[in-house]
């Protein structure tokens, strides 16, 4: 039996410090519902990649049903991800 297989399809979010998404088809959903959904579950970290646009965005602080914090680079270059995280990350290989 699988971990997932008799779960819901809503998890708690106690815990949960960073969701990272890649826009699919339908990139409106997770530039918007998706974000604003983990900000309402205080998920301190929504880390989006977007394919279409060529930008990799970290939302932070999330107050309310939003974030108030947004750092946003092009494919190619360094975004710093706050505590616990404390790294670079590289996106040289998303170009």
């Amino acid at each position: 039996m699988g971990h997932f297989e008799h779960s819901t399809s809503w998890a708690e979010a106690a815990g949960v410090l960073l969701v990272f998404e890649v826009t699919s088809t339908n990139p409106h959903k997770d530039r918007g519902p998706k974000r604003r959904g983990c900000a309402a579950a205080g998920i301190p970290c929504y880390l989006l990649v977007d394919r279409s646009e060529g930008m990799v965005t970290l939302f932070t602080n999330p107050e309310g049903a939003d974030y108030i914090t947004r750092s946003r680079v092009p494919f190619g270059k360094p975004l710093d991800l706050p505590a616990p995280f404390s790294f670079t990350l590289d996106t040289a290989s998303l170009r």
